[in-house]
């Protein structure tokens, strides 16, 4: 994800709902799908922190279970979050914290969620289901957990403590849009 300023994350367009993108009506269905789907996720401390200063890191928690590593509550400074801390099931001499947490979710067959790019990146050229805070959001809806004020205000949170480019944006805006037509 391109992080840019928080201007160009609230400036009109796919914020005020119209998507600036068009995405297929089958990727939104495989994207829906495997949110119905989720029920265990790796977590890195940007996803944690930005859900817990929108105020919906305790409801996604609620819905699917959040893993992380011990390094990843080390690095936020606190313990007493709700995610499952597990030790790496493998042997690695890796020291890098987001090294370990990407060696978790491949070694676990988990799902990633990130804000960092290069992780995503990671993901995506191995194959792996990954997301961001914004698409836990989105998973909230989906499962009708939000309804569609409660979605805004938490959207509204994020997107002043989350710096999402312009693709990561209009591609939520696609599925926003999909979503009232289903919900």
């Amino acid at each position: 994800m391109v992080e840019k300023s928080s201007n160009d994350a609230q400036e009109g367009g796919a914020v005020a709902g119209k998507p600036n993108m068009k995405l297929d009506e089958r990727e939104i269905e495989r994207v829906f799908d495997r949110l119905g789907r989720l029920g265990t996720a790796i977590i890195d401390s940007s996803s944690i922190i930005y859900m817990q200063k929108a105020g919906f890191l305790e409801t996604v928690s609620g819905v699917i279970k959040l893993m992380t590593i011990p390094q990843v509550l080390e690095e936020i400074g606190e313990l007493e979050l709700p995610v499952h801390v597990i030790d790496p099931v493998f042997d690695s001499d890796e020291e890098v914290t987001d090294r370990l947490l990407f060696a978790a979710a491949v070694n676990l067959h988990k799902p990633m969620i990130s804000e960092d790019r290069a992780i995503l990146l990671k993901c995506k050229s191995e194959g792996m289901e990954y997301y961001n805070a914004y698409n836990m959001l989105v998973l909230l809806r989906l499962r009708g957990i939000l309804d569609g004020d409660e979605f805004c205000a938490f959207e509204k949170k994020l997107l002043s403590v989350a710096h999402y480019g312009r693709f990561v944006i209009d591609y939520v805006a696609c599925l926003k849009q999909y979503l009232r037509k289903l919900l």
